[in-house]
């Protein structure tokens, strides 16, 4: 008896990939990035928003390293995080980041990250980060 052909969203998966598998993979993986890449930004966004509410209500403000700091990207990523852009970053790249790093560089990190990032590892990133989207990856059972 042959073995039932499985299919998702229309597509029949087959080992090597097909390129039929491929090109829904690519238009998921495109979807994915956005969404996530959203996400960053918005929860990046919220984090500098309460920094500035910090400054205007506290001048003399001082981070844990005690030093002044005009603009939300020069601050130490320890200071400036949330703990909701903190998960978002450690999803995206896999790790975390202590002193040393400031937000600038951990945004770019996990920009570049996302981008770089193969079709398995944004069907990870959307698993864990529990995005929805309207149809999933093939071919990753």
């Amino acid at each position: 008896m042959t073995k039932a052909k499985k299919t998702q969203y229309g597509i029949e998966i087959t080992k090597p990939w097909s390129k039929e598998m491929y090109a829904h993979n690519e238009d998921v993986m495109e979807a994915a990035k956005e969404q996530i890449c959203k996400m960053w930004e918005q929860a990046y966004n919220v984090a500098e928003e309460e920094y500035e509410r910090e400054m205007q209500t506290d001048r003399s403000f001082t981070g844990i390293s005690g030093v002044h700091y005009e603009e939300f990207g020069d601050i130490e990523w320890v200071e400036g995080k949330t703990e909701f852009l903190d998960e978002i970053q450690r999803v995206v790249t896999c790790y975390g980041f202590g002193f040393g790093f400031d937000m600038n560089t951990v945004f770019e990190s996990v920009q570049e990250e996302l981008e770089n990032a193969p079709y398995y590892r944004v069907n990870e990133m959307v698993e864990e980060l529990g995005i929805e989207l309207e149809k999933g990856f093939v071919g990753f059972d």
